[in-house]
C-alpha cells in the first residue's frame, strides 16, 4: 500500500524477473555452465554377450516382464519395460539390455557388478526366479527382520539382476547400473566433468571399506542411474562379457565439441548414408566402453522395434509354462530368436562373427565376493553393515542400498 501502510489500493507492477531462493535438491546440480551440452544426455542401455539368446528370452521377458523391443538384427536380442499402453511417438526410448550371441566362452570378471529391476513383491519374484535355472546369490530377508526387500540373482548367462522393492521413489523399473571400480574419486571426476553427469549422492560403508557414488542425468528417482563401488584399489578383472553402455545425446556435435575441450580420448563414428556424426566411443578410467549416441540415429533405429515389442507373458501360469518351454513364442534355431522373414544367408554369417576370445575362465557368479560387495552365503542373515546401510538409506529416501 502506499506509505507502506496496509490500507492503501495495491497497484500492479509489470513482472519482469524473480529472484528464487531454492535448496540445491531442487535446482539441477550440473557444475554450472561447463557441463551444459551434457546435462540432456540420458543413460539408454547396455549391451552384453550370451551364448543363448532363447534363455536371455525366457529369464527377462518370460520371467520379469520385459517387452522385446528389438530383435531385427541377427544374433542380437533387446529387452526392455514398455509404459503402459505402449510407446507413443515422442517419448524416449526406454532403458534396454541388449544381448549378443557368443560363440566363445564368456568370461564375467569383477568390474561389473549388476543391473537393479524395480518389482512391487520382492519375495514373490525372487520364488518364481529361483524355479527356473537362475543363480542365486542373495536370498531376500524375512519380513520379520523389516528390513529393505533385496534379492540378487544371476540370469542364465550369468549376469546379475538385483531385484528391489519398488516405491514411489523409483520410476524408472531398471533403475541402476553398478560399475565395480578401482578409484572412486577419479570416477566420479570422469563421469561427473567429461560426461556432465550429477553425482545423487555418496555413501561410505566403514568397516567393509567400501564406498559408493550415484551418478546420471536429471533426477535419481525418474532416471537409470549408474552406481559406482570401490572396494579397495586393485584393478578387477573385466572380461569380456560386458560390451558397452550407451547414452544418448541431443546434440552430438556439442558433444564433441565438449569432449574436446576437455582433452578427452574418443573415437567419432560417422552415419554411411549421411556422412553426419553418429555416435562418440570413450572409455572410463577402469576401461568400461562407452558410446554416445546421437538422438535422432538412436530413435530411428529403435522406432521399428518398438512399434512390434513382443509383450511378456500376461500372468504367471503363461510366465511358468513359457519358462520352461523348449523355446518361447517366436524363437527358434539353437538359442536364437526367430529372424524377420526376408533376410539373407550373408545376414546369418554376420551373426557368427561376433566371437570374442575369452581372457580368462568364465567364473560363477556366487564367486563374486566383496569385490562386488555381495554376499556370498545366501543362507545366512545379511551382515550388520548391510543393515546400517539400509537404514540410513531409508532414512534418505532411498531404501535400496545394496551392499
Amino acid at each position: 500500500g502506499k506509505g507502506g501502510g496496509g490500507g492503501g489500493k495495491a497497484r500492479k507492477v509489470p513482472l519482469s524477473g524473480v529472484d528464487l531462493n531454492l535448496p540445491a535438491s531442487a535446482l539441477h546440480q550440473s557444475y554450472a555452465d561447463h557441463t551444459w551440452p551434457m546435462v540432456a544426455n540420458r543413460v539408454a542401455g547396455v549391451r552384453f554377450k550370451s551364448e543363448n539368446l532363447r534363455e536371455q528370452w525366457n529369464f527377462y521377458s518370460g520371467l520379469l516382464g520385459m517387452h522385446v523391443i528389438q530383435r531385427d538384427k541377427p544374433g542380437e536380442i533387446s529387452f526392455g519395460y514398455l509404459p503402459q499402453g505402449g510407446f507413443l511417438a515422442g517419448q524416449h526410448a526406454p532403458f534396454s539390455l541388449t544381448f549378443t550371441k557368443s560363440n566363445s566362452e564368456i568370461s564375467h570378471g569383477k568390474a561389473f557388478g549388476h543391473i537393479t529391476v524395480t518389482t512391487d513383491n520382492v519375495p514373490r519374484l525372487f520364488q518364481r526366479v529361483s524355479r527356473s535355472n537362475a543363480t542365486i546369490v542373495r536370498k531376500p530377508a524375512s519380513a520379520a527382520e523389516g528390513r529393505t526387500q533385496i534379492a540378487i540373482v544371476g540370469d542364465p548367462s550369468g549376469y546379475k539382476v538385483m531385484l528391489l522393492d519398488r516405491n514411489r521413489d523409483y520410476q524408472e523399473p531398471m533403475c541402476r547400473v553398478k560399475l565395480n571400480v578401482r578409484n572412486l574419486e577419479k570416477s566420479i571426476t570422469f563421469y561427473r566433468d567429461i560426461l556432465g553427469m550429477d553425482v545423487f549422492r555418496t555413501h561410505n560403508s566403514g568397516e567393509r571399506r567400501e564406498k559408493l557414488a550415484w551418478v546420471g542425468y536429471g533426477h535419481e528417482t525418474n532416471a537409470t542411474a549408474l552406481e559406482l563401488a570401490y572396494h579397495g584399489g586393485s584393478k578387477l578383472p573385466q572380461g569380456n562379457g560386458f560390451e558397452v553402455m550407451t547414452l544418448v545425446t541431443p546434440n552430438i556435435d556439442a558433444a564433441r565439441q565438449y569432449l574436446e575441450k576437455k582433452g578427452a580420448n574418443f573415437e567419432m563414428e560417422t552415419d554411411r548414408g549421411s556422412g553426419r556424426p553418429k555416435a562418440i566411443t570413450v572409455r572410463d578410467p577402469d576401461e568400461f566402453m562407452i558410446r554416445l549416441v546421437d538422438e535422432d540415429f538412436y530413435q530411428q533405429g529403435l522406432l521399428a522395434g518398438l512399434r512390434n515389442a513382443i509383450p511378456p507373458p500376461e500372468s504367471e501360469s503363461e510366465s511358468d509354462a513359457w519358462a520352461s518351454s523348449v523355446s518361447p513364442p517366436g524363437c527358434e534355431g539353437e538359442g536364437e530368436p526367430a529372424k524377420p522373414s526376408g533376410e539373407g544367408e550373408e545376414d546369418k554369417k554376420e551373426a557368427d562373427t561376433d566371437a570374442t576370445p575369452a581372457e580368462t575362465p568364465a567364473a560363477p557368479v556366487e564367486d563374486d565376493g566383496a569385490a562386488d560387495g555381495e554376499q556370498e552365503q545366501v543362507q545366512e542373515a545379511p551382515a550388520q553393515e548391510d543393515d546400517a546401510g539400509d537404514k540410513k538409506e531409508g532414512a534418505e529416501g532411498d531404501s535400496s542400498h545394496d551392499e
